[in-house]
């Protein structure tokens, strides 16, 4: 076991290409929050319950939940409008590709089922108006 394991940065992260700063901007498509062990993406919301440390990645196991009204600008309402779910255990993957991409993996309902994401960090600006938002509530 490393004595630094790698750790994501704090903050808002979106698929790196067209339209990047303004998916930032609009949507975000993840909300990553280590210190507070806390991932959010698209409506799904999940508390970080135990970390396992891997060579370049981190494998996170959650309990997930939908939230009703996804982070107002932040969030994204869900893909089809299907019902809330309850919260169910899953876990994450995230791997490390540079100092600011992530690959990001997550299972539904126990299995994962999608390829996963790729993720930038996105710009200080919006780094600085999530902090803002978020200090307020």
């Amino acid at each position: 076991m490393r004595l630094n394991p790698w750790r994501p940065q704090d903050g808002i992260y979106a698929t790196p290409g067209t339209n990047f700063e303004d998916r930032c901007l609009k949507s975000s498509d993840a909300i990553i929050e280590m210190t507070e062990r806390s991932i959010s993406s698209g409506t799904d919301k999940c508390s970080v319950t135990f970390i396992r440390d891997e060579l370049d990645a981190i494998r996170l196991f959650a309990t997930c939940g939908q939230e009703a009204n996804a982070q107002s600008s932040i969030g994204r309402i869900g893909d089809g409008g299907s019902p809330l779910a309850p919260p169910s255990s899953e876990a994450i993957v995230l791997k490390k590709i540079d100092d600011k991409t992530v690959f990001l993996q997550k299972s539904k309902n126990g299995n994962f089922v999608d390829a996963g994401e790729q993720l930038s960090f996105c710009g200080s600006e919006v780094q600085r108006t999530y902090a803002r938002q978020k200090g307020k509530k």
